[in-house]
């Protein structure tokens, strides 16, 4: 009997496991091991075949993916440039609408001062007028004419005294009488 040897040490066929068996029994081994590798053959071609699908759908499902991803990055593009054009659309309403009003408030601040002029000369003139005017000599002179503004009033006759009984409006008492 052969052995096989480990670390040093030589073993024997038994101490290794190893199930002796006759040159008829071999055939037998043989076949089951033959047997087996037709099945484990069988099984990884099956396999193999599973895994060319699985690597076709893979790619397939990439394929996909990259077009998504292109048509995605297209309309991002596209989506971009209309924002881009509504940017700058609104800018320009923006600018014009700061232009309507600063115009506007040019406008405004132009009639302010106006009014603020007149209604300065208007008060001054008020002053002044009713300093001269209030003098009746500048009223007669200035409007003296004037019918509406002069009312001449017609005077009014003194009541005629009524004849009475004696000196007192009331008679004396009689304590009274001196």
């Amino acid at each position: 009997m052969g052995g096989f040897f480990v670390s040093g040490k030589s073993m024997t066929e038994e101490q290794s496991g190893i199930i002796v068996a006759a040159d008829g029994d071999l055939r037998e081994i043989v076949g089951g091991h033959e047997i087996r590798l037709a099945a484990v053959e069988r099984r990884q071609d099956a396999t193999d075949g599973k895994l060319d699908g699985i690597s076709k759908d893979l790619a397939t499902m990439r394929a996909e993916e990259n077009a998504r991803t292109v048509a995605t990055t297209a309309g991002i593009s596209r989506l971009e440039v209309r924002v881009f054009d509504l940017v700058t659309q609104l800018a320009k309403l923006t600018g014009a609408q700061e232009n309507q009003n600063r115009l506007a408030e040019e406008n405004l601040r132009r009639w302010r001062t106006r009014s603020v002029i007149v209604g300065i000369i208007c008060t001054i003139a008020a002053a002044a007028g009713g300093t001269i005017l209030s003098s009746q000599t500048w009223d007669d002179y200035l409007f003296g004419n004037v019918g509406f503004l002069h009312r001449y009033h017609i005077p009014v006759p003194a009541p005629q005294p009524q004849p009475q009984g004696s000196v007192y409006a009331l008679a004396p008492r009689g304590w009274e009488k001196s």
